[in-house]
C-alpha cells in the first residue's frame, strides 16, 4: 500500500486537533495569538491585585504586630476603594496609590500583592530618606528568595508564620467578612524602624593607612 501524503502529515497535528487537517490546523494555529512573556506576568500581577483588594492580615495579630512595635500603624498601603479592609483610619488605595503618596513621617503597614513587593518597598525607602527619624513600616514578604530581599537590609524579622496558619481574612462587601485558608507557604514580617537624622558613616579602616 503506498505511503499518501495525509499518513506523512498525520502526526504532526497535535492529538486535540486531529480531527482537522493539515491546512485548517495550520490556519487555526496562525489565528493564535502569543502572548509575550512580559504580558503575561502583568496579566498575573493584575489578577492578583484584584484578588488582594479584600484581604487583609488578622485583625487580632495585626494589633499584637503593632504592639511589639511600640506605636500604632498610621497608614495602610494598600486597601480596596471602600476601605472596607483597612487596618488604618487612614490608608491608600487604587485611587490614591501609595506609590504617589509621601508616607514620610508615618509608621507604615505595608502588604501589597507580591508582585508589586519591591515596588513599595522602594517607594517607602526612598520617602524615609527624607524623615528617617520619624518613619519607621512593617512590611509582609514570602519566606523565599527574590529581588525585594535587598531591600529588607537593616530591617528586623520580627515573625514568621509556618505553613498551616490561619493569617488572613477577607471583607468583601459581597461575601461578607470571612477566615481565608490557611498558608501554603512561609510568611515573614520585617520591621523597619526610625533610623537616625542622617545615615550613618562607614569607617574606612584603610583610609589612614
Amino acid at each position: 500500500m503506498p505511503i499518501s501524503r495525509t499518513h506523512i502529515t498525520r502526526p504532526l497535528i497535535p492529538k486535540d486537533f486531529a480531527h482537522l487537517s493539515l491546512s485548517q490546523f495550520r490556519h487555526r494555529r496562525t489565528l493564535a495569538s502569543v502572548v509575550p512573556a512580559k504580558l503575561t506576568q502583568t496579566l498575573i500581577c493584575a489578577s492578583r491585585v484584584r484578588k488582594k483588594l479584600f484581604q487583609c492580615v488578622n485583625r487580632e495579630e495585626f494589633e499584637r504586630l503593632q504592639t511589639l512595635t511600640g506605636k500604632p500603624f498610621s497608614l495602610d498601603a494598600m486597601a480596596d476603594e471602600s476601605g472596607l479592609n483597612a487596618l488604618c483610619a487612614d490608608y491608600c488605595n487604587k485611587t490614591n496609590s501609595f506609590l504617589r503618596f509621601n508616607a514620610a513621617g508615618h509608621h507604615v503597614w505595608i502588604n501589597p500583592p507580591y508582585c508589586l513587593l519591591e515596588t513599595f518597598l522602594k517607594h517607602y525607602l526612598k520617602c524615609k530618606h527624607t524623615r528617617r527619624s520619624e518613619t519607621s513600616a512593617c512590611i509582609i514578604v514570602p519566606a523565599w528568595p527574590g529581588k525585594f530581599r535587598k531591600h529588607l537590609h537593616g530591617m528586623t524579622l520580627l515573625q514568621e508564620y509556618p505553613v498551616g496558619t490561619f493569617l488572613f481574612q477577607s471583607n468583601n462587601p459581597h461575601s461578607g467578612h470571612k477566615q481565608l485558608e490557611p498558608l501554603h507557604y512561609p510568611v515573614q514580617v520585617w520591621y523597619d524602624a526610625p533610623g537616625p537624622t542622617t545615615p550613618p558613616r562607614v569607617f574606612n579602616h584603610h583610609a589612614n593607612t
